[in-house]
């Protein structure tokens, strides 16, 4: 069981204190975090060169976030590229974005899409299996993302064979859902968590900000500061005997050293976590 947050978070990290990525990265050491998200529309090409970093700061990397487009991408090389990223980073979990639909797409485009992506991401979880990687899948919050409800992303988990859910404690707020809803569905089928915190209170004026579907806006919060029903949720996930890891999450944050101390200090809070630690 690791802390973990993502490689953009300590990039931007290393901008808003005018530091070095080097610096940051020890920082975030310090801290407690010792391993990173990799996002592959950031890494691609970068492989090398981020794992070495990571590797002078005793960080790994946690897993390989993948955005596919199998709505429209049939090309099986986009899966070959996306495994062999993964091994060039040292790490065999890959958390798949199967793709999205488009805007102007009718209900019979939607439907072919969705078989697609279906058929597309079956195939990816086969040879990724053969090639022993992990797969994992979170709720994305998109309108256009098949898998932004409850009822959507269990519906794909449910076609799939080898794939996990890697439980996005903040975006099911996107869709107006309710979290403890969404564990009470889908408990048993997580393996990771993505430890995310939302507010409706603009704490900075350069905070991101996203609208849920149904038009109230959101903001980043340090984990434990947010509405999200954290504290819930942590207790269930001790319950249910969780043991993964815990990926840290606050994009759009005024600043991500202050997020991330925060955000640790309230996980370091609960016990499984400690004792395993």
């Amino acid at each position: 069981m690791k802390i973990a947050t993502f490689y953009d978070h300590i990039a931007e990290m290393a901008r808003q204190e005018s530091i070095t990525l080097a610096e940051a990265l020890k920082t975030a050491k310090d801290l407690g975090v010792e391993a990173l998200e990799v996002l592959s529309s950031n890494s691609k090409g970068k492989e090398q060169e981020i794992k070495s970093d990571l590797d002078a700061a005793g960080l790994s990397v946690s897993s390989l976030c993948a955005f596919m487009d199998f709505g429209k991408n049939t090309d099986l090389q986009a899966i070959e590229d996306i495994m062999t990223s993964a091994d060039r980073l040292g790490t065999s979990r890959i958390l798949v974005i199967p793709g999205f639909y488009d805007k102007t797409d009718s209900e019979q485009e939607k439907k072919e899409k969705w078989n697609q992506m279906i058929h597309m991401t079956r195939i990816f979880e086969d040879r990724a299996v053969a090639r022993g990687f992990t797969l994992v899948m979170e709720e994305f919050d998109s309108v256009e993302s098949p898998i932004s409800t409850i009822d959507g992303l269990n519906q794909f988990l449910s076609e799939m064979h080898h794939i996990g859910l890697a439980f996005d404690t903040g975006n099911f707020l996107y869709s107006e859902e309710d979290e403890l809803k969404a564990m009470d569905v889908l408990k048993d089928k997580i393996v990771y968590v993505h430890l995310k915190d939302r507010s409706f209170t603009m704490s900075d004026e350069s905070a991101e900000k996203k609208a849920t579907v149904g038009g109230r806006v959101m903001y980043p919060s340090p984990v434990g500061q947010g509405v999200i029903k954290l504290e819930e949720i942590m207790k269930i996930l001790k319950e249910t005997g969780y043991h993964g890891d815990f990926t840290i999450e606050h994009y759009g944050a005024e600043s991500q050293l202050t997020y991330l101390k925060e955000s640790i200090d309230w996980l370091k809070k609960h016990d499984f976590f400690e004792k395993k630690s």
